[in-house]
């Protein structure tokens, strides 16, 4: 177990440094997803064409590739090859009503290529609650083989 003034350390010297620079580079994506890019500019002596092409460029594309593929990812029921009673894992995801909270995390995870899924003890059972990466940052150890992080910096409005 960590000590008050190492987890602080931690936090302070490492973990909130890495989580700022991730979220600058996130920040960038947000601005395409909802619609906020740069403007492109073109020479002051560019042809009305040019200046035509580059307004009918900016267009939500991004946006709309994101929200078309998330409307259709839904998961709707579980099934395991080990057993036909499939109610104890499905119980906790309805209680945390995933069903109309999943598409946010679809979504955050289109949009910026990965989303997280916190999952604590509660009272009555797990709680279930969707991050998209502008508002949490979990450090792996290892990144690509680690299932679970090691460390996770919550962003709180």
């Amino acid at each position: 177990m960590m000590s008050h003034e190492a987890v602080v350390m931690l936090a302070k010297d490492t973990l909130l440094p890495q989580a700022q620079t991730e979220w600058t580079r996130l920040k960038e994506l947000d601005g395409w997803l909802r619609w906020d890019p740069e403007k492109v500019s073109v020479p002051k002596d560019a042809s009305q064409e040019h200046q035509a092409l580059r307004d009918l460029s900016e267009t939500p594309w991004l946006s709309l590739v994101v929200t078309t593929v998330a409307q259709q990812l839904h998961a709707e029921l579980v099934r395991s090859g080990r057993t036909l009673e499939v109610d104890a894992i499905w119980a906790p995801w309805l209680r945390n009503r995933m069903p109309s909270r999943q598409r946010a995390i679809h979504r955050a995870a289109l949009g910026y290529g990965y989303a997280y899924m916190m999952v604590l003890p509660g009272d009555t059972g797990s709680v279930m609650r969707g991050y998209s990466p502008c508002d949490l940052y979990a450090a792996y150890q290892d990144p690509v083989v680690d299932e679970y992080p090691m460390y996770a910096i919550w962003k709180r409005d």
